[in-house]
């Protein structure tokens, strides 16, 4: 990828270990060589750096609609064999409606029952999860009880990370 990156903005991060461009979060040790420059600012070429890179936890969240068709043991068993081997932790569940849901902003889709968010040690250990043969085997067996609304991973992300994302996004330009 090619990105105009202004000189004074590069020098401001000289320092920095990462840093944001609109807005790809792109670490400083990736940036190749390879510069032209004007002048009045530089051409990079850097390395993206995809979601699969990340070396923190990764996070499965659905949001579905419970149908009234009867559930299939069939995807609890091809499922919970891919889980366990993915190491999945949950970490929320909730009904729409009781206490452990609170809508703060925005709207869910119309019809949704609840909502979950499950953990993985990492976005390739979710990806192996979720595109892995029996896993996807399984998401038929749930098509008569469960509608998923969407299912998005969503990468972990440092403290220092969200740091430099909000340096970034904060500086006047």
């Amino acid at each position: 990828y090619l990105f105009d990156i202004d000189r004074d903005d590069l020098q401001a991060r000289k320092g920095c270990r990462r840093f944001c461009i609109n807005p790809i979060l792109v670490p400083v040790e990736s940036i190749a060589t390879e510069m032209e420059s004007d002048t009045n600012s530089l051409k990079l070429k850097i390395e993206v750096i995809t979601m699969s890179d990340s070396k923190g936890p990764a996070f499965l969240v659905v949001c579905g609609t419970i149908l009234d068709g009867p559930s299939d043991p069939e995807y609890g068993r091809l499922a919970e064999a891919e889980a366990i081997k993915a190491e999945l932790t949950p970490v929320a569940f909730g009904l729409v409606g009781s206490e452990r849901i609170k809508l703060l902003e925005g709207e869910l889709p119309a019809g949704t029952s609840f909502t979950a968010v499950e953990q993985f040690s990492s976005m390739a250990a979710l990806e192996a999860f979720w595109y892995s043969d029996d896993y996807q085997a399984a998401i038929p067996h749930r098509a008569g009880s469960v509608k998923m609304n969407f299912v998005v991973a969503v990468d972990g992300i440092t403290g220092a990370e969200m740091a430099a994302q909000a340096e970034a996004i904060q500086k006047p330009k």
